[in-house]
């Protein structure tokens, strides 16, 4: 589900225009007061007979750098959700770009994340999911950070095509994420 749970960002939405791979992508665009735009994916299993398993999704940003940018956490069995890297991922490929300025209120200001601009091309990332997480249940937020300050004509941060996948096969495409309305149930493929 998009959820705004501070500020006045407009939550995540779903388009046609741009996407990585039809129909369509999600996207939020950062604001400019600090705030946090929140897309949870449904909860899906990591099957219990997944090799090194591994999430991948193409996305494209456009942020102020340093300032607004954007980040991926993941529950584990209800459990609270925490940055992919705190729960155990690495990065093999897209990883995040830098850290973000803890000034002007930006609700994830100090973290790694991704921010600046690589909006001329889908950026293919590709995390290395910890053993612990087979045979479990997940979830994925992508989380938008903005601070209190106005942001650049043209920021975006667009997601799409996410699946896992492991060693030998792709297991699920994690793909009906549900959004505010008047988006209606969002399918990332």
């Amino acid at each position: 589900a998009s959820s705004v749970p501070s500020g006045t960002g407009g939550g995540w939405l779903t388009s046609t225009n741009s996407p990585n791979s039809a129909p369509n992508a999600v996207f939020a665009v950062p604001t400019a007061t600090a705030s946090e735009q929140r897309l949870d994916s449904p909860a899906f299993t990591v099957p219990a007979n997944a090799v090194e398993p591994e999430l991948r999704f193409q996305h494209r940003w456009s942020t102020e750098a340093t300032y607004d940018g954007g980040v991926l956490e993941l529950s584990v069995d209800n459990g609270p959700f925490q940055d992919v890297l705190g729960a155990g991922a690495t990065f093999l490929a897209g990883g995040y770009t830098g850290t973000l300025s803890a000034s002007y209120g930006n609700p994830i200001g100090g973290r790694q994340a991704w921010h600046g601009s690589a909006d001329s091309a889908y950026t293919l990332t590709r995390i290395a999911l910890p053993s612990s997480v087979v045979g479990k249940t997940v979830r994925l937020r992508f989380r938008l950070g903005s601070d209190s300050s106005v942001i650049p004509s043209g920021t975006v941060w667009r997601v799409d095509t996410i699946q896992l996948v492991s060693k030998t096969a792709t297991y699920i495409q994690p793909a009906a994420i549900t959004s505010a309305p008047p988006a209606g149930v969002v399918t990332v493929n």
